[in-house]
């Protein structure tokens, strides 16, 4: 089969009978539809939907998201390269995460109490 060769099919009209909806069978990419005469009105058939490429970067905050963990991940593998280790808060304590997993303690956060 020819690319395009469903276009060029021909089919007639269901004898001037249109269905429930008032339209008609498909004659060569145009609908026919009952106007309320016996005539058939000929009506352009519907362009089909494209979608559209993003040209523009959308800033979402998925995107944000990535972007952030992406950085802070070269950001923390920099830290290592320079001074060895990293500082982070972990379980309510601020600690020194070595390259080799270790993990050394420097000082508990203090808890904040809310007050009413």
């Amino acid at each position: 089969m020819q690319k395009g060769n469903h276009l060029k099919t021909r089919t007639k009209p269901s004898a001037g009978k249109a269905d429930e909806n008032g339209a008609g069978k498909n004659i060569t990419g145009i609908r026919a539809k009952k106007n309320g005469s016996n005539s058939l009105k000929k009506v352009p058939p519907k362009k089909p939907t494209v979608k559209r490429k993003i040209t523009e970067d959308v800033l979402t905050k998925s995107y944000l998201e990535t972007a952030a963990q992406k950085s802070m991940s070269e950001a923390a593998k920099e830290t290592i390269k320079i001074m060895g280790y990293n500082v982070i808060a972990r379980d309510g304590w601020v600690v020194k995460v070595f390259p080799d997993k270790r993990v050394e303690r420097i000082s508990p956060i203090p808890q904040v109490v809310e007050k009413k």
